[in-house]
């Protein structure tokens, strides 16, 4: 699947939205590393578990429905809306980080160092000679 490279203009309700998440994210950033990382090992979202992540994505979809359904409270809803969506951008997050390490070493998987090396040289030699 390709992927959009080029500068997008966001629209009104996708900055809103991601303003929402930003509260939402500096609200929670009190919270001790081993709340996002049971494993106890680094800070933050890029250590944890997918399925971990996903587990509480998961958790926040049920707290939403429970404030449509149950409270009816539209701002808690929106707020709620956040934490999925943060959630979701935690896991794109990680993806993201792993297809750019996969499409680096991709590029150099063939090739020793010593041929990129030589390459190098090679490429200098010429411009000298130029």
């Amino acid at each position: 699947m390709k992927r959009c490279n080029k500068k997008i203009r966001l629209s009104p309700a996708v900055l809103e939205f991601a303003q929402d998440m930003q509260f939402k994210l500096d609200k929670n950033k009190h919270k001790k590393c081993d709340t996002m990382n049971p494993d106890g090992k680094g800070r933050g979202w890029e250590d944890c578990d997918l399925y971990w992540l996903m587990g509480r994505m998961q958790d926040e979809i049920r707290e939403l429905d429970d404030e449509l359904g149950i409270t009816g409270d539209w701002a808690d809803a929106m707020l709620e809306c956040a934490d999925v969506g943060n959630f979701a951008m935690m896991i794109h997050d990680i993806l993201n980080e792993r297809v750019r390490r996969f499409e680096k070493a991709k590029t150099n998987i063939f090739k020793p160092r010593w041929y990129i090396r030589f390459r190098e040289w090679a490429k200098k030699l010429l411009r000298r000679t130029k």
